[in-house]
């Protein structure tokens, strides 16, 4: 079953906490998005857990360096899930992987700004990656990019579990659930939508109409 992530990219926990309140019951993972981080560190990760502890918290820490660090104080503040970015080093991916699986937490690798997307997701399985990350980042966005050239690249090539981000809402949902991603993130098109709730309502039942058979999305 294909899970829904919303992704909070505030910069203050509290508007980033209202929203979440607004639109949880739709969505199966919560991304404490790398701006809030950047403007909050750990406590905003750790605010999010609180609120909503039955659900996955990503922590979107787009790690460059020290892999098992940084994944650690994303765990120690409720994070199920990091991301860490595929142009770091493999030892930093890999220090991250064993940092998630002593803890039983979970490795994202973004392939944003990869050039090679194939080429490194398939260096991604030795090492022990759990999701590979298809992402087209809000730059690329502004140019018109969307991420799924590449994830029907991805899906086709991989058996890797994906989750797909970028631009994406009820407009792009057929053909991005087309591809069977593991998990579909969802951000502006929700928390900058005039009613959010029922915005957020919409998409989990296009998602839910399409994965039965209807595809009316």
């Amino acid at each position: 079953m294909i899970k829904l992530q919303l992704a909070l990219d505030f910069t203050d926990s509290q508007q980033a906490a209202a929203m979440l309140e607004k639109v949880n019951p739709w969505f199966d993972v919560v991304e404490v998005g790398t701006p809030l981080i950047k403007a909050e560190g750990m406590r905003a990760v750790a605010k999010m857990k609180a609120a909503v502890p039955d659900k996955w918290i990503l922590a979107d820490m787009k790690t460059m360096d020290a892999g098992d660090l940084e994944a650690n104080l994303a765990f120690d503040a409720g994070a199920d899930m990091v991301t860490v970015l595929a142009a770091a080093s493999d030892i930093t991916i890999r220090n991250a992987v064993l940092a998630a699986e002593k803890r039983q937490k979970k490795v994202i690798v973004d392939l944003i700004g990869m050039k090679d997307k194939l080429r490194r997701a398939s260096e991604m399985v030795e090492l022990g990656v759990h999701y590979l990350g298809v992402h087209s980042g809000y730059d690329e966005q502004s140019q018109g990019g969307d991420p799924l050239s590449a994830l029907r690249e991805l899906s086709a090539q991989t058996t890797m579990p994906l989750v797909v981000a970028g631009g994406i809402g009820l407009h792009n949902m057929a053909p991005i659930a087309a591809c069977r991603p593991d998990i579909i993130v969802v951000g502006s098109q929700i928390t900058a939508a005039k009613q959010p709730s029922e915005t957020a309502k919409a998409i989990r039942g296009a998602l839910h109409q399409f994965l039965e058979g209807g595809q009316t999305i």
